[in-house]
C-alpha cells in the first residue's frame, strides 16, 4: 500500500512544477492577442492615421457583432458570416451612394 501512496504523491507534485511556467506563458499569449486586437481595431477605424476620417460603418458593425455575441448569444460562425456579408455589401454599395 505504501508504494501506491508514494506514486500518487509524486504524480501530484509534478503538476505543481508545471503550473507556474504555463501560467506565465498563458499570460504572455493573452497579452499578444490583446495587443493585436487593439492594433487591428485602430487601423480599421482610423485607416489614414489620425488625419483621416473615422470609419463609422466599421464601428457600428463591430458594436452590432459584440451585441449579437454577448447579449443575444448568437454563434461565432453566424456572426462572422453576417459581418462578412455586411462588409461586402458596404464595400460594393458605398460607391453607389457617394
Amino acid at each position: 500500500m505504501k508504494p501506491w501512496r508514494d506514486y500518487q504523491g509524486k504524480k501530484r507534485g509534478s503538476g505543481a512544477r508545471l503550473r507556474a511556467p504555463l501560467t506565465g506563458i498563458t499570460a504572455a499569449v493573452v497579452g499578444v492577442i490583446v495587443n493585436l486586437a487593439v492594433l487591428f481595431t485602430y487601423h480599421v477605424l482610423q485607416p489614414q492615421e489620425l488625419s483621416g476620417h473615422f470609419e463609422w460603418a466599421s464601428a457600428l458593425m463591430g458594436a452590432l457583432a459584440a451585441l449579437a455575441l454577448f447579449r443575444f448569444k448568437v454563434g461565432v460562425i453566424s456572426v462572422v458570416l453576417a459581418s462578412v456579408l455586411a462588409g461586402l455589401a458596404l464595400t460594393f454599395l458605398r460607391p453607389v451612394f457617394s
